[in-house]
């Protein structure tokens, strides 16, 4: 009798656990996808759709900052090697990749590959502390920020590295010209550039709108008690969302160009780093919920419809839709 109970118990005891695996496969195969090493060659890689995702991950173990890719279905592959690989970029036809590659002393150069991994080569000079970058639809130009005798400014130049010039200068906000700029981000018209900057004395910062020669098109009022970074215009319409961090806690809000209708769209305090889709209809964003994960959300332009697309203990950052 005894030897039929233990074994009964341990058949419950089996069963369980089947019950428990079963549950978190179908769960984390339904909206995640873990950034494991790569599964398959790089070369094998189909080519990327609408819904491809680039973004940066840390998983600090094995390759620390690289460069993956999400599928739909649940597919991430790294595509870089590391160990500083960070703010990638599509090119408009997602075949290119950007990214940008530093050194231990914040030495960067803007890169580009194949969405494979394939054909790594360098397109700029040397620069100092690169951390955003943004890639014209139309025009093959690139806007990025850079490290110039201790403050960051916003540069342009052509998609082959040359032609390339700053924008930004000090005084452009404050007369005092102690200012930091980042984020740049193209209208869909290419007529402006929207852009992210922090006065150094006062630690106020805002979001500005410049034409592609550095001239200042008006700056947001409006947002300025929200702290706003990362703005990102809308592909197809005249507005924007950014991250609000007010009170150290950030969420996601869109804005009409003018400055008219902001509406909240997150409630999750740890809401950054916005993108949109390729038809202005869905915005993702990065998630950190305190519980060792790291999430890649997706939701409708009037929050509505959320969803996970990648769930991962790496570090996420820069995801480009």
């Amino acid at each position: 009798g005894s030897v039929n109970k233990e074994g009964d118990t341990m058949n419950y005891i089996k069963i369980y656990f089947i019950g428990i695996s079963l549950i978190a496969f179908l769960f984390f195969s339904n909206c995640t996808s873990n950034l494991n090493p790569v599964s398959q060659e790089s070369s094998t890689l189909t080519e990327p759709d609408r819904d491809t995702i680039v973004f940066s991950a840390n998983d600090h173990q094995r390759t620390g900052w690289h460069i993956s890719i999400h599928y739909d279905k649940n597919v991430t592959h790294r595509i870089s090697e590391g160990p500083t690989d960070t703010a990638p970029a599509w090119l408009p036809d997602k075949r290119w990749i950007y990214f940008v590659r530093s050194d231990s002393q914040q030495v960067s150069r803007i890169w580009k590959m194949r969405y494979n991994g394939e054909n790594k080569q360098p397109i700029s000079p040397e620069i100092r502390d690169c951390r955003s970058m943004d890639i014209s639809p139309i025009e093959e130009r690139i806007a990025f920020s850079a490290e110039v005798d201790g403050e960051s400014h916003i540069f342009i130049c052509d998609y082959d590295g040359s032609n390339l010039r700053q924008l930004t200068t000090g005084n452009l906000i404050s007369a005092t010209g102690a200012v930091n700029y980042f984020h740049p981000t193209w209208h869909w018209d290419e007529q402006s550039i929207l852009i992210e900057y922090r006065l150094i004395d006062d630690n106020k910062s805002g979001v500005a709108n410049i034409d592609p020669n550095g001239t200042l098109i008006r700056t947001y009022p409006e947002i300025e008690d929200l702290k706003p970074s990362h703005p990102k215009w809308s592909p197809t319409s005249d507005e924007f969302v950014f991250v609000s961090n007010s009170d150290s806690l950030s969420y996601i809000y869109r804005i009409n160009g003018n400055g008219t209708d902001l509406v909240k769209l997150t409630d999750e305090h740890s809401s950054s780093e916005p993108d949109w889709s390729f038809n202005g209809n869905r915005i993702i964003y990065v998630l950190h919920q305190g519980d060792a994960l790291n999430y890649v959300m997706s939701m409708n332009r009037d929050s509505s419809d959320k969803k996970f697309l990648i769930v991962s203990s790496a570090q996420i950052s820069n995801p480009d839709w």
